[in-house]
């Protein structure tokens, strides 16, 4: 099953890529961003854990670019989560 979380700021996107992950990103019309993350993903509970511990973290510069809300599945707009192999190809995750 998978979790939508949803993010105003882009630059959260270097703390997924620090975890391995690549993606797209689609905005809605408030330039909101969609990040769905794949629950099957190995490592997955950790990095997401540890992406909302660094939203949640006043000390963070992380709170700077992300709040998070949880959406439910139904959401139209969302982003592709890409796993990245060790060759830095791009492998689309079931």
């Amino acid at each position: 099953m998978s979790s939508i979380y949803k993010t105003s700021s882009n630059n959260c996107a270097a703390f997924l890529l620090y975890f391995g992950y690549a993606f797209t990103l689609e905005e809605d019309l408030n330039n909101k961003v969609y990040f769905k993350f794949d629950a099957t993903e190995a490592g997955f509970f950790d990095s997401l854990q540890d992406f909302k511990d660094a939203c949640k973290d006043r000390r963070s510069v992380y709170v700077d670019y992300a709040r998070l809300i949880y959406l439910q599945d139904f959401i139209r707009k969302s982003v592709r989560i890409y796993k990245e192999n060790k060759k830095g190809d791009e492998v689309n995750e079931r």
